[in-house]
């Protein structure tokens, strides 16, 4: 057991024989794959084969990100943030100053409408992938991937600012066209058309000021 692990982690444990730090992370529980840290002591360290080990240098903290699956990125000459692995860069080869873990990004955010157990809803808080939705005055928690994103559908209507519309094509060389309840077809003048639809649930939109 502990000759896999060396042949897996074999320049961090060449690295070790040689006087230089190692840090290993370990698993909390069998359920849970955040890591504790601690620097490697002896050979008795070198067992599980559970464990991460990464060189305990200067990119430590962007080694440790990597262990955990987060991505990390580089600052190229354009002052564009690029993603190291798929750009093939090596950590050593960027200036610590040029390096960072890379953001995490929610996919739903405050205000979005999206789709629960068949059910829409608009998110009201949106905090570490936990999802809030105020319903009657209760708050529904969610987490994000029981969630869908609502997006407007062919023969359903929506509202589009104050107008209850669906769509009448959904491409032309114009670009979409709707049919208003009205009884009228016009474009969409706005180029981000989504940040105006609000689903049709039998309430009056809130976007009246857009």
């Amino acid at each position: 057991m502990r000759k896999e692990t060396i042949i897996k982690y074999e320049k961090e444990f060449i690295a070790w024989c040689k006087g230089e730090s190692v840090l290993l992370g370990a698993p909390t529980s069998m359920h849970d794959r955040n890591l504790i840290w601690r620097e490697v002591k002896d050979l008795d360290d070198w067992k599980p084969l559970d464990t991460v080990y990464v060189l305990n240098d200067s990119y430590s903290i962007y080694r440790k990100a990597i262990a955990k699956g987060k991505a990390v990125e580089y600052l190229d000459f354009k002052n564009e943030w690029r993603d190291l692995r798929e750009n093939c860069r090596k950590l050593e080869g960027v200036c610590l100053s040029r390096l960072r873990v890379k953001p995490e990004r929610h996919k739903f955010k405050t205000g979005d409408w999206v789709i629960h157990n068949g059910v829409v809803k608009r998110v009201t808080k949106a905090v570490d992938g936990y999802i809030d939705s105020l319903d009657n005055e209760v708050a529904v928690i969610m987490k994000e991937e029981s969630l869908e994103l609502w997006e407007p559908e062919d023969e359903k209507y929506f509202w589009y600012k104050n107008d209850l519309v669906k769509f009448h094509e959904t491409q032309t060389n114009l670009g979409l066209l709707l049919e208003s309840a009205r009884g009228c077809s016009y474009y969409p003048a706005e180029k981000n058309f989504e940040d105006f639809c609000e689903p049709f649930i039998g309430n009056l939109p809130t976007l009246n000021n857009k």
